[in-house]
């Protein structure tokens, strides 16, 4: 008798668990989430005078389009199963471009703007051909292609910004309006996010790039022209990072050499991370979005509560350790 009773007490934990199993697997997608949300609060409570402020806030809306921006560019190789770590460079080049044809050829606006995102495009454009016609690991080529572009960075601005002969009147009217009052960084952010979650989620180029990403022999094997469309997802990296560093140009009205190179590994990070929300183990833009969010809200709550000055190098160095992990233990769940 007393068995058969610890037996059903036994049962009865065991079914208990099952709900409490499910729900937990239910709120997995949602934990990145739960993630910004805790660290948002954890940053009030330390820094109540200075973090939950409109003028932090703004400051996070801001530094969020860019890294916003770079980390989308990023994540589009990712999808296709390949990283191009020179976007960040490429940001740059796009802007100093824009702004030297500007200011020492005294080209307009729209054609200079139009030749930097050609230029992005044409990187990008490289970049997958080495990739896929020489079998190269992308990492190792791009990581390649960023240096020399460092070098490109230094001998268009020799360390310098790029101000004079720019027509700031009209950089400040693509830059400062508040419509909704929400920064226009931020508006180009959302409209660019949409596009690529369209193009990504709803298109089959998108569906394909997937497919590459998860197994590219089985992509081949169901006759996907993997090659072709490794080398639009670089292509279109390339274009993401110009229109990056074109928003960059609108935000600082001058052309700077020292805002991209900065922004690979929080953007990697982020990128890296979206594969964490929503979709568990696929990168998307809606994980990418939330990403981006505890990225930036982590660096600035660092900032305000007085942390040093190289804390946010750590913070971002092990988020970008731990997106790795998370990505690769739920791939090998899938």
């Amino acid at each position: 008798m007393t068995s058969a009773n610890e037996t059903l007490n036994d049962l009865s934990l065991k079914t208990s668990e099952i709900p409490r199993k499910k729900r937990l697997t239910q709120m997995a997608p949602y934990g990145m989430v739960i993630l910004l949300a805790a660290e948002i609060l954890m940053f009030s409570l330390l820094a109540p005078k200075t973090f939950p402020t409109t003028a932090s806030m703004n400051v996070v809306a801001n530094s969020s389009a860019i890294l916003g921006l770079i980390t989308l560019a990023l994540l589009v190789p990712l999808i296709a199963g390949e990283i191009d770590a020179s976007l960040p460079a490429v940001l740059t080049v796009t802007s100093l471009t824009a702004a030297s044809l500007m200011s020492h050829y005294s080209w307009a606006l729209v054609p200079a703007v139009g030749a930097s995102l050609t230029l992005a495009t044409l990187i990008g454009l490289i970049n997958g051909f080495l990739v896929v016609r020489f079998k190269v690991p992308s990492l190792i080529t791009t990581l390649g292609t960023f240096t020399i572009l460092i070098a490109v960075i230094t001998g268009l601005a020799s360390g310098r910004v790029i101000e004079d002969g720019l027509p700031a009147d009209t950089l400040a009217m693509l830059s400062e309006p508040k419509p909704l009052g929400l920064p226009l960084p931020l508006i180009y952010l959302a409209v660019t996010a949409f596009v690529v979650w369209y193009i990504t989620e709803q298109t089959p180029v998108g569906r394909h790039w997937k497919a590459i990403g998860s197994s590219e022999p089985s992509a081949r094997m169901v006759g996907i022209k993997t090659g072709r469309l490794q080398l639009m997802a670089f292509a279109f990296g390339g274009f993401l990072a110009g229109i990056a560093g074109t928003v960059q140009l609108f935000r600082a009205q001058l052309g700077s050499p020292n805002v991209g190179p900065d922004l690979l590994f929080p953007g990697l990070t982020a990128a890296f991370l979206s594969a964490a929300a929503f979709k568990l183990g696929v990168y998307n833009v809606r994980g990418a979005i939330v990403a981006i969010a505890l990225v930036q809200f982590g660096i600035t709550g660092l900032i305000l509560t007085g942390a040093p000055y190289w804390s946010d190098q750590i913070f971002t160095g092990c988020t970008l350790i731990a997106a790795l992990v998370v990505v690769r233990l739920m791939r090998s769940d899938r």
